[in-house]
């Protein structure tokens, strides 16, 4: 199934595979720092990195579900559609098409691997309640 398509190679499902690690680890440190966390958590920073809100650490795990969202349907398209799903702007050589869509299959690979170590990080740097830092993270990866 995994290698069902012949533009998917195992790099790529290795690169999938470690955004999904990613991903899990990202879930866990949420959960322990969850539990480790009394009193108040800050919940929003601002533009500057000055705290905003207060609330429970509950939050830290909607930037995990989002992204383990995000990546699933990436996956369930890139694994389960069609390659006539990807649109090139441009007609490709059916001499080169499983190239082509390899290049696509890479890109999007990376795209779910960056969404992983962006949310494991964001994740930490948020349990270290530095808004600054986030600040950074976001223009640094994005």
């Amino acid at each position: 199934m995994l290698f069902s398509r012949p533009y998917i190679k195992k790099i790529h499902v290795i690169i999938e595979a470690v955004s999904y690690i990613f991903l899990i680890a990202t879930i866990i440190v949420a959960a322990v720092a969850v539990t480790q966390i009394k009193g108040d958590f800050i919940t929003r920073f601002g533009g500057g990195g000055d705290k905003d809100s207060y609330g429970s650490p509950m939050v830290l795990f909607i930037m995990p579900a989002i992204m383990l969202l995000t990546n699933l349907s990436m996956s369930l398209v890139l694994h389960l559609g069609s390659d006539k799903m990807f649109n090139t702007g441009f007609t490709v050589n059916p001499k080169r098409k499983n190239i082509v869509l390899c290049d696509f299959t890479m890109m999007i690979m990376l795209i779910e691997l960056e969404l992983a170590i962006y949310s494991l990080l964001t994740t930490i740097v948020w349990i270290m309640q530095n808004g600054s830092a986030i600040m950074l993270l976001s223009m640094g990866l994005t």
